[in-house]
This record gives C-alpha cells, sequence and structure tokens, in this order.
C-alpha cells in the first residue's frame, strides 16, 4: 500500500486532530485517499496512572506514492497478515472489550500475536465518540486461514 504516515504520540482524545492534520496535507498534494483512515497502535502507556499515551502510525493509503513532507512521510506499506474484526457502535467499553474479544480468539486458536500491535481501518467514523465502524487488525504470523465468528 501507498500512503502517506504521520507518527504520533500523545494522548488517545489527539488522535482525531492527527489526522485532520494528515488529511489536510494530502488534500494540498493534490491527492485522494484511496482507503480508509488507518492508526498502526504500537501499543497504549500510561505516562500517569490516569493519563495513557498512544504511540501510533497514521497513515491514509493513496493511489501513488507521495512525497515526504516535514514530519509526513510518503512511503510503502507492506502487506500484514492479521485476524479482523468489525466493531459498530460508540467508542465506550464495549470497543475495548470487543479486542479483548479478538485477542482471546487468537490465544485460543493458536496464533501467535506479530508483537503488541494491532491496527484499526476507520470505515465511517462519529462525531466525538459517537458511532463508528472500525476494523480492528492484530497482526498474527503466518499460519492456518482465519476465519472469526461470533456466537
Amino acid at each position: 500500500m501507498r500512503a502517506a504516515v504521520l507518527a504520533y504520540e500523545g494522548p488517545p482524545d489527539g488522535v482525531g486532530s492527527a489526522f485532520e492534520r494528515l488529511e489536510a496535507w494530502v488534500a494540498e498534494q493534490g491527492l485522494f485517499a484511496a482507503g480508509p483512515l488507518i492508526a498502526a497502535y504500537a501499543g497504549l502507556e500510561s505516562a500517569s496512572p490516569v493519563l495513557p499515551v498512544v504511540r501510533a502510525e497514521l497513515m491514509i493509503p493513496l493511489t501513488r506514492l507521495p512525497p515526504s513532507g516535514g514530519d509526513i512521510e510518503g512511503r510503502r506499506v507492506p502487506s500484514v497478515r492479521a485476524a479482523c474484526l468489525m466493531f459498530d457502535g460508540a467508542m465506550d467499553a464495549r470497543f475495548r472489550a470487543t479486542h479483548e474479544e479478538l485477542f482471546a480468539w487468537i490465544d485460543a486458536q493458536g496464533l501467535q500475536r506479530d508483537g503488541t500491535a494491532h491496527h484499526h481501518a476507520y470505515i465511517r467514523t462519529g462525531s466525538g465518540l459517537g458511532h463508528w465502524t472500525v476494523e480492528i487488525r492484530v497482526p498474527v504470523r503466518a499460519g492456518n486461514p482465519l476465519e472469526f465468528r461470533r456466537s
């Protein structure tokens, strides 16, 4: 995938404005998105007991490789084998529980996660923490074909 990529480190509620900045840069370049916004999260750390810190690469897939400029990089992003689960709803405790459900399924299948990273493909975004559609992707090492069915 060809993408414009922006590294982000900060509070979870700052991801949206970082994506807005990346989208503005893409528009300034005269480019158009070729897929949903993607965030590849390295993990969630805690800077204090109440303030989590997100480390992620924010990406906009494009039809051609963009130039690099400032802290935004044009990059070819390799494909990833992943277990995926679609989430549809408010960004609340159920969103985190859906992650845990997917992690538990991966473990039950005897698959190995490829590190602690996970990705979100934002199919449809809501205002604030309202209604969202997000594909949660957890990279796994090569193995059996993956198929997840919720009971």
